[in-house]
């Protein structure tokens, strides 16, 4: 597997393309803006589809003009599948003022699932806390996490559907995955888990009592 990564939009949010050069496949997981920019990174393969880590509109905004332009299908879990219809659940509304709104995805996850992406595959993580329907994708050791983990840091709570309890446990389980992945974040640069383990204070103390690190 071949990956592109492209920061796009005010919020340098990060847009992965990846690529299967033996059987010229492309997938895009979170087209946060500048479509012609993507479509770029497309050209000379077949489109497969296009992968959310979760609905927030900064994930989002190339979405409607991606699929026109390629006919990808969507996915993104259940739990936020509405955000893609509601402007203020995706925060578009709040943030910029701008009711931006998307057709809804084609196919909607539950967690668990297998996709194929030619002759590999890709597990879906149900990974909630940032989002009710925040999920993870993994494909051989490599793990992008959406806005759920990043470099010495978690994502954030605050916003519709956000819930720090459920995110700690969401942490918990891919602290558990066994081994050293490679971690795509949402935004910021990549990590690894065992990098995180050891230096993320998120992930460090999730086997003690909740909160008892965080008091002031």
């Amino acid at each position: 597997m071949n990956l592109t990564r492209l920061v796009l939009g005010n919020l340098m949010t990060n847009c992965y393309i990846l690529k299967n050069k033996e059987q010229k496949l492309a997938a895009v997981i979170d087209p946060a803006a500048d479509a012609p920019r993507i479509l770029a990174e497309l050209e000379g393969y077949q489109a497969a589809f296009i992968l959310l880590t979760h609905g927030h509109f900064d994930h989002i905004l190339a979405l409607d003009e991606l699929r026109e332009a390629t006919g990808m299908p969507v996915y993104v879990h259940r739990d936020d599948a509405d955000f893609l219809t509601d402007a203020r659940k995706n925060y578009s509304l709040p943030a910029t003022g701008k009711n931006r709104t998307f057709r809804p995805a084609e196919h909607l996850l539950e967690g668990g699932e297998r996709i194929a992406f030619g002759n590999e595959i890709l597990r879906v993580l149900h990974t909630p806390g940032h989002t009710m329907g925040s999920v993870c994708y993994r494909i051989g050791s490599t793990i992008f996490s959406g806005d759920t983990l990043f470099e010495n840091d978690m994502g954030r709570t605050d916003l519709y559907g956000g819930n720090q309890a459920l995110l700690m446990k969401s942490l918990k389980t891919l602290c558990s995955i066994p081994g050293n992945a490679d971690i795509f974040p949402g935004h910021g640069m990549a990590t690894t888990l065992e990098a995180e383990r050891e230096n993320n204070i998120f992930l460090r103390y999730l086997d003690e009592p909740y909160g008892t690190h965080f008091i002031q």
